[in-house]
């Protein structure tokens, strides 16, 4: 059920959400499971930054 809710949010609250996952797994100094949500917030941002620019660009 909250999978589903996930995919529903928009790109920028899935970032906060996994923004504020990433940062209790530091506060708990769980490293492994903070590298995998830092990493996954990274590729939600570059998906917001390509996003935001594509529509300024030409594709060849």
């Amino acid at each position: 059920m909250a999978a589903k809710r996930y995919k529903k949010l928009t790109d920028l609250k899935k970032l906060q959400k996994q923004w504020h996952k990433l940062s209790g797994l530091h506060t708990r100094e769980e490293w492994s499971a903070a590298i995998v949500r830092a990493a996954t917030a990274a590729e939600i941002a570059a998906n917001i930054a390509v996003r935001w620019c594509a529509p300024s660009r030409t594709m060849p």
